[in-house]
């Protein structure tokens, strides 16, 4: 299925303690060898340039045996001056039969999965200290000018001035990175909401996805064909797939464990999120094309449940579409250089 080959991180063993990138300083670094940045401002600033992204907190998902991959989502952040917080999988085989969510259609690895994000879910819901949170899956990429893009992001969201940085009053969850979507359909006379922005550090067209060009190709809705200057659009989530990076709020959390675990467990988990936003149960936006994509090696290496005969590549040879300044090749070119 198309969700776990974006993403494949979700079954374990074990559960060890959860960690926390602890190795970086809480003081605002600087940035003025790459990316734009002018400077980090110091935990506790609610700007897209804290150690959070504006974010309460960054939960990444990792398969405790795959530490190349937690290496490598740890060594991003650090590179990134981003702070994230381990959050181990869940062996769907521990989890009793008394325990399994209601119409629970899933296997064992999507079960697991699902009782993964639902942990998060629980702490988001539960924090008295902020009122939303990223999560992010294990094999991510994003630019190397990620915070300017979030911050032009939180000018054209709707509502972010009212609860800023992103205006977490106003969605459940909020899509940074998926794989697949679509335009919500017309209802009653009412159009889905499309907001649509320059932003010179999207991909050109050329970069894009082919998906991604043919997106904006066959949905006049959103505007018309994609500029080659580099532009985005917000709109409505409905049913968009994959959960490589999204964030939820406090509420949003409550909506997720209630419809997806209390009540019922009737597709993995991305799927059923999907579902839950086209039934109306689940309000968020859409950001595409996507901040956050999946950094490829090919072969098996690439997903923990899709099985692969192809030799799997380096990290020196990996890739990620739709992404204009690649931050982990940015990260390479600077590791790469000699020190003075």
């Amino acid at each position: 299925m198309c969700c776990f080959i974006y993403g494949g991180i979700l079954l374990t063993t074990n559960s060890p303690r959860p960690l926390s990138s602890s190795s970086r300083s809480d003081a605002p670094r600087h940035r003025s060898h790459r990316g734009g940045y002018s400077a980090y401002k110091a935990p506790g600033d609610q700007s897209v340039y804290n150690r959070t992204l504006g974010f309460g907190e960054v939960f990444y998902l990792s398969l405790p045996s795959r530490t190349d991959r937690q290496d490598a989502v740890e060594l991003l952040a650090a590179y990134s001056n981003v702070s994230v917080t381990y959050v181990p999988g869940v062996d769907g085989n521990s989890i009793v039969e008394k325990a399994k969510p209601t119409k629970s259609q899933v296997t064992v690895a999507e079960l697991g999965t699902w009782r993964a994000h639902a942990n998060i879910w629980k702490k988001v819901m539960h924090s008295t200290e902020y009122e939303a949170a990223l999560i992010l899956e294990d094999d991510i990429d994003w630019d190397d000018n990620f915070a300017p893009i979030l911050e032009r992001l939180t000018k054209h969201l709707p509502k972010a001035g009212s609860s800023p940085p992103y205006g977490h009053e106003a969605w459940d969850v909020l899509w940074l990175g998926a794989c697949l979507h679509t335009v919500k359909p017309e209802s009653g006379g009412q159009k889905a909401k499309v907001i649509r922005y320059d932003d010179p550090m999207a991909p050109n067209r050329s970069e894009m996805r082919e998906y991604d060009r043919k997106y904006f190709d066959e949905h006049p809705e959103l505007g018309g064909p994609y500029k080659d200057s580099g532009e985005r659009v917000i709109h409505e989530a409905y049913q968009p797939v994959c959960t490589m990076a999204y964030a939820v709020t406090k509420k949003g959390a409550q909506r997720l464990l209630y419809h997806i675990g209390y009540r019922q467990l009737d597709g993995p988990v991305d799927l059923a999120m999907a579902w839950a936003t086209s039934a109306g149960r689940i309000k968020g936006w859409i950001v595409w094309p996507p901040l956050i994509t999946a950094w490829r090696l090919g072969g098996p290496k690439d997903s923990d449940i899709q099985k692969s005969n192809s030799p799997s590549k380096g990290n020196d040879d990996g890739h990620s579409d739709g992404i204009k300044k690649s931050a982990r090749k940015a990260m390479a070119a600077h590791f790469m250089t000699p020190r003075n």
